[in-house]
């Protein structure tokens, strides 16, 4: 993939195009995990904080892949940290709600809120419970993340866990 980045970069393309929905080049290749292309397109000047319409952003999108090296490196170039899509879910949440430990440790690393609220009220513990990752809810309580809190429709941790949870 990378000699027909390069060559189609060479030739003039916009890396900053978008789709119908808004992705970018850069975000579909975050998520894929493919960090060499991510840094070719950033060093032709792809936008580290470029928003589709449901707001994923390229950070989001290697938080959703579960590619850490992805992350770290757009952080490392001013990728911004606490943006969300548009039912509030930060990158830190996605990453949860999918499993991804290595993920969620660089993001905290890096200072992602573990107090963050979606739309719904959820927070990180939450969608960690919800998707029976056990090993992310605990360092989520290790790092101080709030096990009373109430979503909008008064759910804690422990009740998404007990009625969402995976086994």
């Amino acid at each position: 993939r990378i000699r027909t980045a390069k060559a189609l970069i060479e030739k003039g393309v916009d890396v900053n195009s978008t789709s119908k929905g808004g992705a970018t080049s850069l975000m579909i290749a975050s998520e894929r995990g493919e960090l060499e292309v991510v840094k070719l397109l950033v060093e032709h000047q792809a936008n580290v904080n470029a928003k589709s319409k449901n707001g994923t952003t390229p950070i989001i999108s290697g938080a959703a892949g579960g590619h850490e090296n992805v992350v770290a490196y757009l952080l490392d170039k001013g990728a911004k940290l606490h943006m969300a899509i548009k039912n509030g879910s930060t990158a830190l949440m996605v990453a949860a709600e999918r499993g991804h430990l290595k993920t969620v440790k660089v993001l905290m690393r890096q200072g992602a809120n573990v107090q963050a609220r979606s739309k719904r009220g959820w927070t990180p513990l939450m969608v960690a419970a919800a998707g029976g990752h056990t090993e992310i809810t605990r360092l989520f309580l290790d790092e101080g993340a709030k096990w009373d809190v109430k979503s909008k429709a008064g759910w804690t941790a422990l009740k998404v866990a007990l009625k969402l949870g995976k086994k």
